[in-house]
């Protein structure tokens, strides 16, 4: 008696308990319909995302259901992967975040591959060795020829310097204090407040304006007294004592 091998050619595809009744088609136990449309696999096509590929064959972006060409060594299509590495693109972007731009508007390649945020030759910091965006004076502004040196090496003198720092300040060589070891942007003549003679109201004073009591900082009373030519040289606490001119 012949045996009956029905049941050995009838798709195993089986959706909401209700099973395909088509034949499997060759190299595979699902049929035309149900069976991978990559060439070479035998998988069932994606359920959820009623795409025509199977779960590996299918992009792994959204709802997107379009062919992965090199699964499993990729996850996307080629509209969702990197043109570099096949990771999933930025938005908008041709590359993924590890291979594109970190200027929101630029679309270009990076030279390495890495984790770190860095920049196209464009958009890179002008020091050498380095790898970082170039700081704009104002995120919404447009980049200028001026703009040539990220965060890390950019004046940070609230004039919005464009020029770079020297070592070990956050300043220019024009913007920083220059009395020795003082790290203060500078505000005037290349001075900064806190060395300029009661700038701004602090309680710093030259030796020509500060008081001559013992220890007081406190700014003299330098009021003349053009008759006797004395000059109370003391604040208002010590103004008992007079120099003549």
């Amino acid at each position: 008696m012949e045996q009956n091998h029905t049941s050995t050619q009838i798709c195993h595809y089986n959706e909401n308990n209700s099973k395909c009744i088509n034949n499997v088609i060759s190299n595979s136990t699902y049929c035309k319909q149900h069976k991978c449309l990559d060439m070479d696999c035998p998988r069932q096509i994606h359920k959820n995302k009623h795409s025509m590929y199977c779960g590996i064959h299918c992009c792994n972006f959204g709802n997107c259901v379009q062919h992965v060409k090199d699964a499993p060594n990729q996850s996307y299509c080629d509209n969702h992967a990197c043109l570099i590495c096949h990771r999933l693109k930025q938005n908008n972007k041709t590359f993924c975040k590890f291979h594109v731009c970190g200027e929101p508007e630029c679309n270009q390649a990076l030279e390495n591959d890495t984790n770190t945020k860095m920049a196209c030759p464009k958009h890179r910091c002008h020091v050498e060795n380095c790898n970082s965006l170039i700081m704009k004076n104002n995120q919404y502004d447009s980049y200028t020829v001026k703009d040539i040196y990220c965060y890390s090496h950019k004046c940070n003198h609230y004039s919005k310097c464009n020029n770079k720092k020297i070592a070990n300040s956050d300043y220019c060589g024009i913007h920083i204090c220059n009395i020795p070891e003082c790290k203060t942007p500078s505000y005037k003549n290349n001075v900064c407040c806190r060395h300029i003679c009661g700038c701004n109201g602090n309680e710093y004073y030259c030796p020509k304006h500060m008081c001559n009591g013992n220890e007081c900082g406190f700014e003299a009373n330098m009021q003349v007294d053009i008759k006797e030519q004395f000059y109370p040289f003391d604040c208002p606490v010590h103004s008992n004592t007079y120099y003549k001119k």
